[in-house]
């Protein structure tokens, strides 16, 4: 069914997936869905009874990048975003680059700033095809020293040394220069959402962590473990959605390290 609905259904602002404790494909439409909208899903998915719900969820399900204000993480004169993971080729170490969003690389500046303006890098990919949302910047500044960590509690370096999957109602934990740390518990996996803007994403991961603008391409991970990057919110109802980190490293041919 969930095929079915990924097929068939771009509807703005909506969210579906498996919810694999009640063994049900679970709609959830924020507010800004019209009641036209969420009357076609409830007439899609009322052949298969107990199988299937299309429930209401607070707030708007958006994008996270955000126009450029004070005290931005990284920018490159078009959006503001966060970084995600510092990332190697396996072909050859000493390559180093950043994981973050696709829909930020996605855009028209290709130069990649701190919010001091200390030069990065430059955009070398970005992947919002197929449902994905991933992007990569190579860096390239021999000033700067791109560590394998990650902003954790109180401004503390969370080392990161491998990735993986994330699991069913693990507890993990986010950072991003707007909403800064953050940690909760992951409820779903393989969830398709469609943003206000009509952009789709499909096998998202789900955190109850607040993001706002700005926190897109944050990194969601657990100890060690990078698990995946933000792509959007919905922050009134506290859901963040994460790209899985495994599949934006394979298809860079990158690892954490």
């Amino acid at each position: 069914m969930k095929k079915r609905l990924d097929d068939r259904f771009s509807t703005p602002s909506t969210m579906w997936g498996v919810d694999i404790p009640a063994n049900q494909v679970v709609v959830r439409a924020d507010s800004t869905v019209g009641e036209r909208d969420f009357a076609d899903l409830k007439k899609f998915v009322a052949p298969y009874g107990n199988a299937a719900r299309v429930i209401r969820i607070g707030g708007k399900t958006e994008r996270t990048s955000s126009a450029i204000n004070g005290g931005d993480y990284i920018e490159n004169g078009v959006v503001s975003c966060s970084y995600g993971f510092t990332v190697r080729k396996k072909t050859d170490p000493d390559y180093k680059a950043i994981l973050t969003a696709g829909h930020c690389t996605d855009t028209s500046g290709t130069d990649w700033r701190k919010s001091d303006g200390t030069y990065i890098g430059y955009t070398t990919g970005h992947n919002v095809a197929d449902g994905n949302d991933f992007g990569l910047i190579r860096a390239y500044n021999a000033d700067v020293t791109y560590y394998g960590n990650v902003e954790a509690q109180d401004g503390a370096a969370q080392d990161i040394s491998y990735s993986r999957d994330s699991k069913v109602y693990e507890t993990v934990c986010a950072s991003g220069y707007r909403s800064k740390y953050s940690c909760n518990i992951l409820g779903l996996k393989n969830q398709t959402i469609t943003y206000t803007d009509g952009m789709k994403v499909t096998g998202m991961d789900v955190a109850a962590i607040c993001r706002d603008h700005g926190d897109s391409g944050g990194p969601l991970f657990a100890g060690d473990a990078a698990l995946g990057l933000l792509s959007g919110s919905d922050n009134s109802a506290c859901y963040s959605y994460y790209q899985p980190v495994n599949e934006a490293l394979a298809w860079y041919g990158m690892e954490v390290f």
